[in-house]
Formats: C-alpha cells, structure tokens, sequence
C-alpha cells in the first residue's frame, strides 16, 4: 500500500488512523531505502570486467536511444545523474557490433551474429 500524506489542519484531532498511517509510511520508505542501499553496493562490488559482461547493471537506469531504421543506436546506464557505462551499437547486414564503455573508459568489443545469435568478444581493455 503506498503512502498517502496527509495534509494537516487546525484543529484537527490526531487519531489513530492518521499515525499508524504515517507509521506505515516510514516503514515503506525504510524498506524502499534499503532496496536501494543493497543495489548500490551490488554495482559498486563489481570488477570492470564485471561491468562490461553484464548485460544490465543493478541501481542503474537506461536511456536508449534509436538509428533511422528504429534499431538501438545507444544504451546509456546512469545512477544518480552520472553515466556508468555506455553502449553504442553499429548494426551490419548480418551482424551487430556493440561497444560497451565505462566512464572509467574500459571497453569491450562485442560483435552478436544475428543468424546465430553467437556472440564474440573482438577486444577488452580493462585496467
């Protein structure tokens, strides 16, 4: 159930209702605050190498943008208003290449056959 503020006025009584209801309240955004804290020390526990194989990375949001022909252009994976890694996508007739970079500028090559779905990492730079 989420939260509902509520919004006081003179004179009003305090019941019961009202304060477990601010209780409850707290107990969400604790849990919530919780959630967070776990995902953010879930990312910042990864190696580099780590950072580039995965897929998604926890704690982060995406923002993709598209090519002329509706195909992923980029992935940019941001936390708290600062890019931690972006992928950028070159697509072939029958491949795509992905290059996949931290801020810290590590990078991976992965090129993805697109008969096959057989994937090849081409190059890794990670200090």
């Amino acid at each position: 159930m989420a939260y509902e503020k509520h919004t006081w006025t003179a004179p009003e009584l305090i019941t019961k209702e009202k304060l477990n209801n601010i209780e409850d309240g707290v107990e969400e955004a604790l849990a919530a605050a919780a959630e967070v804290d776990d995902l953010k020390s879930e990312i910042t526990e990864m190696t580099a190498e780590e950072m580039l194989l995965r897929d998604d990375l926890p704690g982060t949001s995406k923002t993709v943008t598209f090519d002329s022909d509706e195909n992923p252009a980029t992935i940019t994976h941001g936390k708290n208003g600062t890019t931690v890694r972006t992928d950028v996508f070159t697509w072939g007739t029958n491949s795509v290449t992905e290059v996949r970079t931290l801020s810290s500028g590590e990078h991976i090559t992965i090129v993805t056959n697109l008969t096959t779905l057989a994937q090849t990492i081409s190059e890794v730079e990670v200090a």
